[in-house]
């Protein structure tokens, strides 16, 4: 998010375009001040905005006791950050692991809480997950209106291509390639909501084991060749337009006004353990910064192809994403800053570096080494977990595109 349409990423041998460093690419960081295709893709996601409304499970508008119901999807990283751990990794306090969602209910018993809590994680040292941190009375909650409920479908190893139904895609769910959407359909359904309620998505997830960089110079197998990035961006291609249509011409979400892509934060610290196994591999640097350019490639082509008149593109993963074929999406919050390093809005992520400004956090799980028990350093600790959910909640609570909605009901 500190790059700008001056700076450029390496390119890919000589078949690949150039990747500008900025958030829309040739467009630059920000979408109100650049062209007129842009300036109107940042007015239509605020129109989108202003449709979206309080409905019934039936679809129908009701102000008054319909809700807003703001879905995220993804992985394993999304789960912890979102919902928080029912447990932590090897019962290692403040190292959750990926767990089911108690997620909000549309009427609660007493004392229901929609977050996670590891039992052994300390006394009055919560998981600050992004649930926790919108609903918890000790955090204020709730900060949304009361007829908004963000609702987590993610779940552990459920990485793009899971959520990608699309035939052409082998590695889809199975045994059924819509099987993540049929679940998060019965979690909604359990806790008194429907897809019909369903009018924001965040996608928040990555591939898992990628083999080949955008520069080239790790793509070391024979039979994976294309830059990971580009393939991220086909499964997210493939995704919007699901969202929007269906696998038959009939969307799961009818309503559904919005869609945010959440790319990955920084991968540079994870490493396979001595032990052996493959753990850091699950998605290190480069690849980690470089699904940023699968969300900008994307956005930049619905900018593209949504313009008056349409441009071309020329982008052979994007697909088609006018707002014929795809839902207007957009990013959602950036959660990449390069290591130790503050970006511009005071970002880090830490290794338990003793000197500021990471004065010994550790944001990843990092296990028992002493004990032969090795971490990724790919999912969030408790201190990650923290800072990622505390960005999803800053987008929630302030981008210029869900003002509409965030406080609806007060």
């Amino acid at each position: 998010m500190d790059g700008n349409s001056g700076l450029h990423y390496p390119s890919f041998g000589v078949t690949f375009n150039i990747e500008t460093v900025s958030l829309y690419g040739q467009y630059g960081n920000n979408e109100q001040t650049s062209d007129p295709e842009a300036q109107a893709h940042y007015i239509e996601g605020l129109t989108r905005a202003n449709m979206v409304h309080p409905l019934l499970l039936n679809g129908s508008r009701d102000d008054q006791n319909g809700s807003i119901v703001a879905l995220i999807i993804g992985f394993s990283n999304c789960a912890i950050e979102i919902c928080g751990g029912q447990y932590d990794a090897f019962h290692l306090p403040l190292q959750p692991c990926s767990s089911d969602c108690n997620n909000p209910m549309r009427n609660p018993n007493s004392g229901y809480e929609p977050w996670n809590t590891a039992p052994e994680d300390p006394v009055n040292v919560p998981q600050k997950s992004l649930l926790w941190q919108i609903y918890s009375p000790d955090n204020g909650g709730p900060l949304v209106g009361p007829r908004v409920y963000v609702f987590s479908g993610a779940k552990g190893k459920q990485v793009l291509a899971k959520w990608d139904p699309s035939p052409s895609n082998p590695d889809r769910c199975m045994p059924n390639a819509e099987c993540n959407y049929n679940r998060v359909a019965g979690l909604l359904s359990t806790n008194g909501f429907s897809e019909q309620q369903v009018q924001v998505i965040f996608v928040y997830a990555a591939d898992n084991y990628p083999q080949c960089d955008l520069s080239g110079v790790h793509c070391n197998d024979p039979l994976h060749q294309t830059p990971d990035a580009y393939l991220a961006e086909r499964h997210m291609g493939n995704i919007v337009r699901y969202l929007k249509s269906g696998l038959n011409g009939t969307s799961r979400y009818p309503h559904l006004q919005q869609v945010f892509i959440i790319s990955r934060n920084y991968g540079g610290y994870a490493k396979n353990p001595p032990a052996g196994g493959t753990d850091g591999c699950l998605n290190p640097e480069p690849f980690a910064y470089e699904e940023g350019f699968s969300v900008q490639r994307l956005t930049v082509a619905q900018i593209k192809q949504a313009a008056n008149p349409p441009k071309p593109s020329n982008d052979q993963y994007s697909g088609l994403v006018d707002y014929s074929h795809a839902p207007w999406f957009d990013w959602g919050p950036y959660l990449w800053a390069s290591a130790d390093t503050p970006r511009n809005d005071g970002l880090v992520w830490c290794n338990a570096q003793g000197f500021s400004p990471c004065n010994s956090d550790r944001d990843f799980r990092l296990g028992d080494p002493l004990n032969g028990l090795y971490g990724d350093l790919t999912h969030p600790a408790h201190t990650g977990q923290t800072r990622a959910a505390t960005k999803i909640l800053d987008f929630l609570l302030n981008s210029p595109f869900t003002q509409a909605w965030i406080q609806t009901g007060r």
